[in-house]
């Protein structure tokens, strides 16, 4: 049994504008319900949040361990969601205004699992998560009145977004040996909630995005399965010729699902005076983030070498990402569930700007290979 409680303190320029009745972008509502929220040290205004955390472990026999764990976890703000634009006020109506009254977002976690040691070398472990988040950041359209100016509006960012993710975790570690270990796991989750980003209502009032629904949706970030992989050589013994001892060689391959997209129907093209067809469509609004690119599979490798030399102990390292250079993408084409890549088929939506074909930014890191030095005294 444990608590855990964290605090973080705003800031004076903060308090100092919550009381200067000039800035337009505080209302008096939002004024007082700072000071309401927030509390007092010395003169400095702060917020906390106490978190409860239990752990029952459970022998069932000699190789077998029930366990369960529940806890309260939270996370400070965003800061640029708390301190945005606080002593202006923008034209733009789709301009975000900061909230230094927010929250922490908070999770609330629950887990049961089972561990069996099969031998001194080689065990597993299965557990089952359910993870309730809530508080987390959303921006919302607020109404006030000022005598100078009358009724006005602005989006600023309040804490009333949630999601909640459950899922199946699966665990193997062994070892043969003296050189070799590994271990893998395997996880099963899905991840539901209302908004993917806290910016969605902008996009949203913008026209960039269509209309929420009314029911809880697969998120973006929302990873359906995950395979992990770690395969590990060391060669460190006594009596053996330094210049083929002390090294050791890791490898880790990771295999999961790809991004998860809105699905859009093709229904009609436009041909521009260049000779681009450009595709004219609707998205698939009842079924957000419901489809599944394909998924991807990286390798990354990190060789060591290890020299010792009157107490000092040095060497080198090889690092290795995307061994195989395999292309993960950023973002999907709604209309094909590819990569955007040159020859794509694009929206009309794009017209006039930057074409995402052509975008480097589309992947991730490509492969990259790192050489390095060390020296531990």
């Amino acid at each position: 049994i444990g608590m855990r409680y964290d605090y973080w303190f705003i800031g004076s320029e903060v308090t100092e504008a919550m009381m200067n009745p000039d800035i337009l972008t505080i209302t008096e509502a939002g004024r007082q319900r700072y000071f309401d929220e927030t509390s007092n040290l010395f003169g400095a205004r702060f917020k906390g949040h106490l978190s409860p955390r239990l752990g029952i472990s459970h022998p069932v026999t000699d190789n077998d361990v029930l366990y369960f764990n529940y806890g309260h976890f939270s996370q400070l703000p965003t800061y640029n969601y708390v301190y945005a634009k606080l002593n202006t006020v923008s034209d733009n109506p789709y301009s975000l205004i900061g909230n230094p009254n927010l929250d922490p977002k908070t999770t609330v976690a629950y887990e049961i699992g089972l561990k069996h040691k099969f031998s001194a070398a080689s065990a597993v472990e299965f557990k089952a998560y359910y993870k309730d988040m809530f508080d987390y950041e959303t921006a919302q359209t607020i109404t006030s009145f000022n005598p100078l100016v009358g009724n006005y509006s602005l989006m600023m960012y309040l804490n009333m977004d949630y999601a909640r993710s459950y899922g199946l975790e699966f665990m193997f570690r062994q070892t043969a040996g003296r050189f070799f270990s590994g271990d893998a796991s395997f996880t099963y989750s899905v991840t539901t909630g209302k908004s993917s980003s806290p910016d969605d209502n902008v996009l949203v009032e913008a026209g960039m995005i269509p209309e929420k629904p009314l029911t809880e949706n697969y998120l973006s970030w929302d990873e359906p399965f995950r395979l992990i992989g770690n395969l590990r050589f060391h060669m460190y013994e006594d009596n053996i010729s330094p210049w083929i001892n002390n090294w050791s060689l890791n490898a880790h391959i990771e295999a999961q699902s790809g991004r998860r997209y809105t699905e859009s129907v093709i229904l009609d093209t436009v041909s521009t005076a260049d000779g681009t067809t450009w595709y004219i469509g609707t998205s698939r609004t009842d079924n957000p983030y419901g489809e599944i690119a394909d998924p991807y599979i990286t390798v990354d490798l990190k060789f060591t070498k290890d020299f010792y030399y009157k107490g000092l102990s040095y060497g080198f390292y090889i690092d290795i990402e995307n061994v195989f250079n395999h292309k993960v993408p950023r973002r999907i084409n709604p209309f094909t569930g590819e990569p955007y890549d040159p020859g794509e088929i694009i929206s009309y939506n794009y017209y006039g700007g930057r074409n995402p074909n052509d975008d480097p930014s589309r992947y991730y890191s490509p492969r990259q290979i790192m050489l390095g030095l060390f020296l531990r005294f």
